[in-house]
């Protein structure tokens, strides 16, 4: 079974810009027939990031515990 896909321009839209015709649409409707007044708001800012930290894997806590003692053993005086 062989599918064949042939390519008209403006036949595939984007699914955005048939929404955003829809919407279009809707609003001169609205304003048209039933005398709707429609009021428009700013977007909310997005968050600011916030640096994204790794929580240690129980190999990291187990490496760092390692060193830890490591470094106790170095600092005792050796007898």
């Amino acid at each position: 079974m062989y599918f064949l896909f042939i390519y008209v321009p403006g036949f595939m839209q984007n699914p955005k810009d048939l929404l955003r015709a829809q919407l279009t649409q809707a609003v001169e409707q609205f304003q048209s027939e039933q005398q709707g007044e429609i009021t428009l708001y700013a977007a909310q800012l997005a968050p600011e990031k916030r640096p994204w930290r790794k929580k240690p894997s129980v190999q990291d806590e187990v490496f760092a515990k390692e060193l830890d003692n490591l470094r106790q053993q170095k600092s005792e005086p050796q007898t």
